[in-house]
């Protein structure tokens, strides 16, 4: 077997003053982003509420382009909303039961209950193309969405789509 020496290489003056002078400029930016960080938490805490949160909503991350609808029965899923949602213990198996069921609004009008698992079991998605976004006065956001393989267009509450 070789017996291998490592040979350790001194650095020069010059090459210590820079590693020095980099150890110090490191320690300054980050004393100078940690004081940042304090100021800005000290101007959200005391900022207005209101305004901050209009500068929120008016610079949020935009929209994704391409969103999925949910289609179930050959139909596009418009909406759905719980019918019945119970949970009791059964005293016989001492198992917690829960029931639920949940209306789901097609395309068309119609509306169709179904058990809740059934509901996330069944549908398919379908990529839709984002064409807009419609709020109203409450607040609330729809989506325009035209869908990619036959150009039909919906406008679908933004809760509903994904």
């Amino acid at each position: 077997m070789e017996d291998e020496t490592k040979i350790e290489r001194t650095p020069t003056p010059e090459e210590k003053l820079k590693e020095d002078e980099r150890d110090v400029f490191l320690r300054e930016m980050r004393g100078i982003i940690e004081k940042q960080q304090k100021d800005i938490e000290l101007l959200k805490s005391v900022a207005d509420k209101k305004a901050l949160a209009a500068y929120y909503s008016r610079n949020r991350q935009a929209l994704p382009t391409i969103v999925n609808l949910r289609e179930m029965d050959g139909k596009i899923v418009v909406g759905w909303k719980t019918i019945k949602d119970e949970v009791y213990k059964d005293t016989a198996t001492n198992r917690w039961i829960e029931i639920q069921t949940v209306q789901v609004l097609f395309e068309d009008g119609t509306a169709k209950e179904v058990p809740f698992t059934d509901f996330n079991r069944l549908y398919t998605l379908i990529p839709c193309a984002r064409k807009g976004v419609i709020t109203n006065d409450d607040g609330q956001i729809a989506l325009r969405l035209v869908r990619q393989d036959s150009g039909k267009e919906y406008t679908v509450g933004a809760q509903y789509v994904n």
